[in-house]
């Protein structure tokens, strides 16, 4: 039956207001993350799935608080399976829980950066460049802390755009904490950020007050809060840890993870000539443990062969290095950890030529890896490259744009977002190199360590995609006011 005359007057009221809701970007960004739920449902992604880390999780997770500071795994992650485990012992709402706690970072690096200066279009480009980074990654449903840690180094990243903003308050100090402190308990390769927090952070503070020179002089003052606010958790947690188990560090796994570069190293001539009395024992009985299991070495002669390496590396950890520390020196983690510190350092040290070798191979790997291992990084460059030559085709340069930012590549935007788009690619790529730099000292490239090192890339071409549809919009007047 057609609509009465009345009841189609009430009804345009209604169909107009949700048109005009759609000049909102919270209202598209509240779109998209329906649509990237949605998918993820569709995709498989949010059935609970398992790694070969996740044992070592639910063996950590079964452990009282205090128990797990003697671990190999730090704290935060099992913490987060114990509690899952009071409501779900099967972990099924996992996969659920890892993408709410994704959605709600999209939504609070959305706020940050519009507090920090940034146009409502444009913290929407970038908080969906990195919502959309959820569908090529399947650890979201896995029980282990890769999905997690990415996520957070994202959201404290974001606190330090909050705090380097005008708005005023204790909270967002606290915030900035538990995020940076949280992150880092959750995955200490993380830790890398304690350095970079201040250093970004007058980064952002100096660019946000661009045109305040009275302000910018306390940028000094500000980089000492915001080191503060980063050193002093992680010095209260580690000496906390150290009076309980007797280690001051996040977690007892440096000595494992030098472990598996160390054992495909190790040689007869080596444990002779630089491997001390007290280690020898320990040394000769993880030779021993890669001959009888037919574990190939990594050195050949002079020669070091990165391929053996990279295929072998977990094996002589956990099948090789591990079992035989807790074979000598008991079940105790920290123990062992020492141990195979100790034991891995003495071995690099016959070997630093071929430890060189493997960090430029390794470095060289990871570094490609940034892009190899990302494909919403790799679509949406393409969607920005195509758009920048419609640019350069049509004549929508930046000159068409009277007081606009004029940036050859990036078009016409505002200052307040040069500002924006600035200190995001720094942060991006700051935190992307010193990641790859420090996991390529530490282990193979798997992958995984790529898409995390490069978490924020893709927010810089979906950045990219704004600036040059905001670019073409402004040059043919597709909307009536300029966004």
């Amino acid at each position: 039956m057609a609509m009465s005359t009345e009841e189609n007057i009430k009804a345009t009221p209604d169909r107009n207001r949700i048109i005009s809701s759609l000049k909102y970007p919270l209202v598209w960004l509240i779109i998209v993350s329906l649509l990237v739920v949605s998918l993820a449902f569709l995709m498989g992604l949010m059935r609970v799935g398992a790694a070969d880390d996740t044992a070592s999780y639910l063996h950590a997770a079964a452990k009282s608080p205090i128990g797990m500071l003697n671990d190999v795994r730090p704290i935060g992650y099992p913490l987060f399976l114990k509690l899952i485990a009071t409501v779900s012992p099967r972990f099924s709402i996992l996969p659920v829980l890892q993408l709410l706690i994704h959605l709600m970072v999209v939504f609070f690096l959305f706020f940050s950066l519009k507090k920090f200066g940034a146009s409502g279009w444009q913290a929407l480009a970038v908080s969906v460049g990195f919502l959309l980074t959820v569908l090529e990654d399947p650890t979201v449903s896995c029980i282990m802390s890769d999905f997690v840690g990415r996520t957070l180094v994202v959201a404290t990243i974001a606190s330090l755009f909050l705090l380097a903003s005008n708005k005023r308050g204790l909270i967002k100090w606290f915030v900035f904490a538990f995020f940076l402190f949280v992150t880092c308990i959750v995955r200490p390769g993380n830790l890398i950020l304690i350095a970079l927090a201040p250093l970004l952070g007058g980064l952002f503070f100096i660019l946000s007050k661009r045109e305040n020179r009275k302000d910018k002089a306390k940028t000094h003052v500000f980089m000492i809060k915001v080191a503060i606010c980063a050193i002093v958790p992680w010095i209260v947690f580690c000496g906390f840890r150290w009076v309980v188990v007797g280690d001051f560090a996040v977690s007892s796994f440096s000595g494992y993870q030098l472990s598996g570069l160390s054992v495909g190293l190790l040689d007869r001539s080596t444990i002779e000539t630089e491997v001390s009395d007290e280690l020898k024992p320990f040394a000769v009985a993880v030779l021993q443990e890669r001959e009888r299991q037919k574990i190939p070495p990594a050195v050949m002669g002079a020669l070091i062969n990165l391929k053996t390496l990279r295929q072998n590396f977990p094996k002589y950890i956990w099948l090789v290095a591990a079992p035989q520390g807790e074979r000598l020196y008991g079940r105790n983690p920290v123990v062992i950890n020492r141990k195979l510190k100790e034991l891995s350092t003495e071995i690099l040290k016959r070997h630093k030529k071929l430890y060189a070798v493997w960090f430029i191979g390794n470095l060289w790997e990871d570094l490609g890896g940034l892009l190899r291992y990302g494909l919403v990084l790799q679509v949406l460059l393409a969607i920005g490259f195509l758009l920048y030559v419609g640019r350069a085709v049509t004549g929508a340069t930046h000159e068409k744009n009277p007081g606009a930012i004029r940036v050859k590549i990036f078009g016409g935007i505002s200052l307040a977002e040069e500002n924006t788009r600035v200190s995001l690619i720094i942060a991006a790529v700051s935190f992307s190199i010193c990641t790859v730099v420090v996991t390529a000292l530490m282990a193979p490239n798997l992958g995984r360590y790529s898409t995390a090192a490069g978490i924020l890339l893709p927010s810089i071409a979906s950045e990219w995609i704004f600036v040059q549809i905001k670019s073409l919009s402004n040059y043919f007047k597709w909307f009536p006011t300029s966004w």
